[in-house]
């Protein structure tokens, strides 16, 4: 495996399946795990929801026993990020 160096926000064409970066950060950064992405009504700011701490659970909250570990988010840790242009 090749070092990390950093981390993108891709966009996918869905009629060619080609890949363009969107947001890109220069450095391996674990608190940016992004979720989902929505512009505000300005058109120009971009949010950002990012995935906070989770941790790996054999058991929901609730009880139920699951096949193997995944991982869970832990609510209300995670955050939004505000994207704006820069002149």
């Amino acid at each position: 495996m090749g070092q990390t160096i950093g981390q993108d926000v891709q966009i996918l064409d869905t009629n060619s399946f080609g890949l363009d970066k969107f947001i890109s950060i220069n450095t391996a950064n674990g608190a940016f795990r992004p979720t989902g992405l929505q512009f505000g009504p300005d058109g120009k700011t971009l949010f950002i929801a990012n995935v906070g701490k989770d941790e790996a659970r054999l058991v929901t909250p609730n009880g139920v026993q699951l096949p193997f570990a995944i991982p869970w988010s832990i609510p209300q840790s995670g955050s939004i990020w505000k994207v704006t242009k820069t002149n």
